[in-house]
């Protein structure tokens, strides 16, 4: 699996040394860099990576043990770990990600939720602590997928969201519609996880759980050990209406006014309108994911940390039911 590049650790004399790490006839280099971000993927605090992984190099240089087996790595990384106030759940977990990668079981996570809750900046903070490289929005996939939807007349040239409609059930049935031609796109990059072992976040507003009835299949197949190891990990983002206020500010422009000008010719008209419609999407999508047994999670405008916790615990539950 590749590993994200960001906040490598500054260097150390001891990455001057080299120690090989042996897997019975093979061995690779140790690297205290992929082990900290390993760590970071069992909830070790990122400083505290930094130093375990340290500690590791140090003990094994000044040993002048350079040659060591896999067991005996993970020896002295459990023993450091213990140390730093990180026993048995984290050593678990770290035995956990080890097998994961080993094993290269598709990884699929889903940040589902309405406008303006957080979705995109949730999505990359998580990639970052799961060490991911790949995060997929849906508004791209909307754009690619779609073109020919709205040149043959199946959708409209302004999303649904950013339209005035009578009823619920008008609005709902076009929003639909899109969901419908971004799952048609998604299908291919799903595939592609599926069948080489990848991970992936998606996140976006045009995420219909009830179009993903054949990944929670397979994910409830492979609990039970009846399918190939896959991994599904949805949830659904909301918020209360004060909060989502809140989200709205925040991502207010002027420019928006052009750009909204379906909703209404005022601020205060489009916020009416844009909140009305985001309340429809959000009704409509907890209907979806409590049909599918989705976990929803609760976010604020200043409770991104807790709300990155949950979602982090989230992945890391449904490795431990798969990953054997």
């Amino acid at each position: 699996r590749s590993f994200r590049m960001s906040r490598q650790p500054t260097s150390s004399k001891y990455d001057f040394v080299k120690v090989r790490v042996w897997l019975q006839d093979h061995y690779y280099t140790f690297s205290r860099f992929l082990v900290s971000r390993v760590l970071t993927v069992t909830q070790v605090s990122y400083a505290d990576s930094l130093k375990i992984s340290l500690a590791v190099k140090k003990v094994l240089v000044d040993r002048g043990t350079f040659d060591v087996t896999q067991e005996q790595m993970e020896e002295a990384l459990f023993n450091i770990m213990r140390l730093h106030g990180y026993g048995d759940e984290h050593i678990c977990r770290y035995r956990l990600m080890t097998k994961f990668n080993h094993q290269r079981v598709p990884l699929v996570v889903m940040v589902i939720g309405t406008g303006c809750v957080g979705k995109s900046t949730l999505a990359t903070q998580l990639a970052e602590r799961l060490n991911l490289s790949a995060v997929l929005q849906t508004d791209l996939v909307f754009e690619v997928s779609c073109h020919a939807s709205i040149q043959d007349g199946v959708l409209r040239e302004v999303k649904t969201v950013y339209q005035r409609f009578e009823t619920d059930e008008e609005f709902i049935s076009s929003f639909r519609r899109e969901c419908e031609a971004v799952n048609g796109g998604l299908q291919g990059e799903l595939h592609k996880v599926l069948e080489e072992g990848k991970s992936i976040i998606i996140e976006g507003i045009h995420l219909d759980p009830t179009l993903f009835h054949n990944l929670k299949r397979k994910a409830e197949d492979a609990e039970k050990e009846n399918g190939d190891p896959f991994i599904w990990a949805p949830f659904l983002l909301c918020t209360t209406a004060e909060e989502h206020e809140n989200f709205l500010d925040n991502h207010w422009h002027p420019d928006l006014l052009e750009v909204l000008s379906n909703l209404g010719s005022s601020r205060a008209e489009i916020m009416t309108e844009l909140k009305k419609n985001f309340a429809r999407i959000e009704t409509y999508l907890m209907d979806g994911c409590k049909s599918m047994g989705i976990p929803v999670i609760s976010t604020s405008v200043n409770g991104f940390s807790e709300t990155l916790d949950s979602l982090h615990s989230i992945v890391l539950d449904r490795m431990q039911a798969v990953v054997a």
